[in-house]
């Protein structure tokens, strides 16, 4: 919510004056090309995994929770400028911890049949970050020229304007192919052990188990998935 003329409420100015250093962290994190590392990763799975886990609590959940403490603070009429700037901090955290994350990723040794699984959730932090840059874009030009941003939405530019500033995350199609090269993988999997059945018995010797966390993993993704279910989280308030 807004007063769409080219004086905005100190509120409002600093709320751009925090956010705007936020808005630039993610091109500038994206596109650094850090150095692969040497060592491969021991235990692939739970690698990404972690990942998955990241992108749906630290990514969905926890991101999604301090845009609408934001929300809450500015509605409430009581935002000073410390309050503005402790919901950046703990925006930009949860930011940093996502950077980080693909950082990360990007670094990682995995071995050659991991490398789609590796791309997929890559594309993932991509379209993620693309959403929330889209919408720190907004929230600063907002803030910094109320005026512009009601013209570009077709709204009245005097008098008193509402603009809603709504941090939409959908689910990335590359995560939906990451389910399916996971279920493909676990099917391969599968496949692996009958042989493996057939051989053994051949040789009269127990069959082999196939690991637990292989087997697993693919109900995590499942269950993390639909943690990008999380609809519209509404910035503003009619007050």
């Amino acid at each position: 919510m807004t007063d769409a003329s080219n004086q905005s409420s100190p509120n409002l100015a600093v709320l751009g004056e925090a956010f705007r250093p936020i808005a630039a962290k993610i091109n500038v994190g994206m596109n650094a090309a850090p150095a692969s590392r040497t060592e491969t990763e021991s235990d692939t799975w739970e690698f990404l995994h972690g990942h998955l886990h990241s992108l749906s609590e630290d990514g969905g959940e926890r991101l999604g929770n301090e845009v609408n403490a934001l929300g809450s603070l500015l509605a409430s009429g009581g935002a000073d400028d410390a309050a503005i700037y402790r919901c950046a901090g703990r925006f930009e955290r949860c930011l940093d911890d996502l950077l980080q994350g693909y950082a990360d990723l990007q670094q990682a040794n995995l071995d050659e049949q991991y490398a789609r699984g590796k791309e997929l959730l890559l594309e993932t932090y991509r379209h993620f970050f693309g959403e929330v840059q889209g919408w720190l874009d907004d929230l600063v030009e907002a803030c910094t020229d109320p005026k512009g941003a009601a013209e570009k939405r077709g709204l009245p530019t005097s008098g008193h304007v509402e603009i809603s500033l709504d941090l939409k995350l959908t689910a990335p199609p590359a995560l939906e192919q990451f389910r399916e090269w996971v279920a493909e993988q676990q099917r391969q999997h599968e496949a692996e052990v009958k042989l493996n059945l057939k051989i053994e018995i051949d040789e009269d010797q127990p069959p082999s188990q196939p690991p637990k966390e292989e087997l697993g993993f693919l109900g995590v993704v499942l269950a993390a998935t639909l943690g990008f279910g999380l609809g519209e989280m509404l910035f503003g308030d009619d007050e």
